[in-house]
């Protein structure tokens, strides 16, 4: 027993002295315990490290669904707007839709202002708000003008 007890790391020996006699002590062997409770720390540990790394794949998989896709369409709808302001866009979502969010909005606003761009400026205002878009979205009003030919009915 004393060489079991002197392989063992002082974590794995449990010693008791008596009160009354300090030549009386008792010592055990837990390094059973110890090797169990290493095993529940590693398991746990695996066990914590899977869900975290779960739980941040979904996280990351509804940001990308709810905030980055609807932002990439509406930035691929404004670039196309941008080279033809007489795009037709399509209804994006119903107005009714009781799982609107902020993103659907915006897509619905992008796409009423882009109708209203076909209204009021016609071929005539699409070019110069293609030529003033294209460049980088800054406004320069004093691009040279277009002489148009049209005939009003009303």
């Amino acid at each position: 027993d004393n060489e079991r007890i002197g392989g063992l790391r002082e974590g794995e020996i449990l010693t008791f002295n008596s009160t009354l006699d300090p030549s009386i002590s008792a010592s055990f062997d837990v390094y059973e315990d110890s090797v169990s409770q290493a095993w529940d720390s590693v398991i746990t540990t695996a066990f914590v490290s899977l869900l975290l790394a779960t739980m941040g794949l979904l996280f990351s998989r509804d940001a990308y669904k709810m905030v980055i896709h609807p932002i990439e369409k509406m930035k691929f709808t404004v670039q196309q707007l941008s080279e033809n302001p007489l795009l037709h866009l399509e209804k994006i979502k119903n107005r009714n839709s009781s799982e609107s969010n902020e993103t659907d909005m915006l897509e619905q606003a992008i796409t009423k202002m882009a109708a209203l761009l076909r209204v009021g400026f016609g071929s005539a205002g699409a070019e110069i708000i293609a030529k003033n878009l294209s460049d980088m979205g800054e406004l320069n009003p004093m691009i040279p003008g277009v002489r148009v030919n049209a005939i009003f009915g009303f």
